[in-house]
């Protein structure tokens, strides 16, 4: 029983090892981002920044500023 719960463990010892070393994928380059993988996360994280900038603004804004600037036209219908 004892050799059984040492080999569990050992087991378990080798599992999150292995888990954690690096895989051989981390060096293929066939596999590594191209540059224009590398512009367009770059673009995505500045379109990403904007938004909250001006999520921002929006926030810190009142009713009447928000809504400045809305003409309400009816159709006459």
């Amino acid at each position: 029983m004892k050799t059984i719960i040492t080999g569990m463990v050992a087991l378990a010892m080798i599992g999150s090892v292995a888990a954690l070393a690096p895989t051989m994928d981390a060096a293929d380059p066939h596999l590594q981002p191209t540059p224009a993988q590398e512009r367009m996360a770059a673009q995505d994280a500045a379109a990403r920044q904007a938004e909250d900038t001006l999520r921002e603004i929006v926030e810190g804004m009142t009713d009447y500023e928000i809504m400045r600037g809305v003409v309400y036209e009816p159709s006459g219908d």
